[in-house]
């Protein structure tokens, strides 16, 4: 998404393909109604895990200046996860009544070689208490729309990994965690030769023992973000726009584990969420539970150098 900063030459950026950029030129011409040329490019590619630019670009005849997300993926299933993505921000926005990116046209353009995401640029402002703040209340926003079953109506995408949102028909939010969230990132990790043999039969056993031992004071389904780590929220001038969704109905604890995962997050974060939502007293207890499938995807996708860090939370379960 779009994040103030400076404007580079397009050089050798897969977005500044004139194949591709021609197309992206058409498409987002078409959602304008008027012809729009591209004529410099800001490379985001500090902020995204994939090529990720705004095009800036003039609308003729008015002149007028208009900026475009672009994120550009060369996965084979690129044209479907996108599609995945550009629906998750829709669900967000209109079931949850967040703030998202709208898409540019129908927010998916297949290009040779693989898609590209066209989104409407957000401008990023600098992140305060008042900031951390909404980003919480934009959570707690989200988790008071409730739903009948874990899971979603479609399967989605977790970065690269399918995601399997298929409802477990009687389950606890633990037994489907377990089965829809963390068996199939095992599974993944082991199968890509980075989990050791006496770490993966940890994990399994934890599993195996996890229904019976976690015990949560509120079981409806709520939406979710999916993803919600802190760099999945721009801060914009009108609050808090989340991005890079994988939507599905399970327990808030999920999207509150995950907001640190990467770097700490600000108290005000937390306080946010309060001042909408409690948080049950025993979150931090289990907070390290619902990252196991975020440890276990990183290790698939990133290589063995993360397992000391599931290691760790394993001990930490454990004690």
């Amino acid at each position: 998404m779009a994040h103030d900063g400076s404007h580079h030459g397009s050089g050798g950026h897969v977005l500044a393909d004139p194949r591709t950029l021609a197309q992206l030129e058409v498409a987002i011409s078409q959602h304008l109604a008027s012809t729009w040329q591209c004529t410099s490019m800001v490379d985001l590619a500090h902020l995204a895990s994939h090529p990720s630019a705004v095009l800036v670009g003039r609308v003729e005849p008015s002149g007028a200046r208009v900026r475009v997300f672009a994120k550009h993926s060369c996965a084979i299933e690129a044209a479907e996860q996108f599609r995945t993505e550009v629906l998750g921000l829709r669900v967000l926005h209109d079931r949850g009544g967040i703030r998202t990116p709208a898409p540019v046209g129908d927010g998916v353009v297949e290009v040779p070689g693989g898609a590209v995401l066209l989104l409407d640029a957000v401008d990023a402002v600098a992140r305060g208490e008042e900031q951390w703040r909404d980003i919480g209340r934009t959570l707690a926003r989200l988790h008071s729309v409730r739903g009948t079953a874990y899971g979603f109506d479609a399967d989605g995408w977790f970065g690269p990994l399918p995601l399997d949102n298929r409802p477990l028909p009687g389950a606890s939010w633990t037994e489907f965690y377990v089965e829809r969230r963390v068996r199939p990132r095992l599974a993944e990790a082991t199968a890509a030769g980075h989990l050791r043999a006496d770490v993966a039969r940890r994990v399994e056993r934890l599993l195996d023992d996890l229904p019976a031992s976690v015990v949560l004071p509120d079981e409806s389904p709520a939406l979710l973000h999916g993803d919600a780590q802190q760099n999945n929220f721009i801060s914009s001038a009108a609050g808090a726009v989340a991005i890079d969704p994988a939507v599905q109905f399970g327990h808030p604890e999920l999207d509150l584990a995950m907001v640190d995962y990467f770097a700490p997050v600000p108290h005000a974060l937390f306080a946010g969420y309060r001042e909408l939502r409690p948080i049950d007293g025993g979150f931090e207890a289990r907070r390290e539970i619902w990252r196991l499938h975020v440890h276990l995807a990183v290790i698939a996708v990133a290589g063995p150098e993360y397992v000391p860090r599931l290691v760790a939370t394993l001990d930490s379960i454990t004690r």
